[in-house]
């Protein structure tokens, strides 16, 4: 219950004042402003260097590592069942996590937090583990250029 209480609070504070998640040595940024800032209503949108389509707006939340466990908490509660999410709190305060996503297989996320919001994810896909640093609040200017470029190559 301390999990999903936590993932809740560090969802719904990303959505309010906004978040960036830089994955590893950043080789994934994602920008998630609040509502004031959005473009035209779209308000998340990620930078991959070196990928074919570098610049993605985000059209779902989950997509976000601070707002991945809120999401399928909030979706099993709406169709009256309980999330499929094993979760460990360890000796130093974080949180260990399991999830089965069916097709896409089982993941294991460790969730370190700092005054009841999460501050890292660290998510295991196979051997590879990915760690993102999350960052509360409006992005630079350079990281709300993310949001800005990802909106111009989708409208064109």
């Amino acid at each position: 219950m301390e999990f999903q209480l936590a993932s809740e609070r560090s969802c719904l504070r990303a959505m309010t004042e906004g978040i960036t998640e830089v994955v590893g040595d950043g080789a994934l940024t994602l920008v998630m402003v609040s509502e004031d800032q959005a473009i035209e209503s779209y308000s998340a949108a990620y930078f991959e260097p070196g990928s074919k389509e570098p610049y993605v707006l985000v059209f779902e939340t989950d997509v976000f590592a601070v707002c991945g466990a809120y999401v399928s908490f909030a979706l099993a509660e709406e169709a009256g069942v309980v999330a499929d999410i094993a979760v460990e709190l360890q000796p130093d305060g974080s949180f260990f996590v399991v999830q089965d996503f069916g097709e896409f297989g089982v993941q294991g996320q460790s969730y370190e937090l700092e005054d009841g919001y999460f501050t890292t994810v660290s998510t295991s896909f196979g051997d590879d583990i990915r760690t993102s640093v999350l960052t509360y609040g409006p992005p630079t200017s350079e990281n709300y250029r993310i949001l800005e470029t990802a909106f111009q190559e989708f409208f064109g």
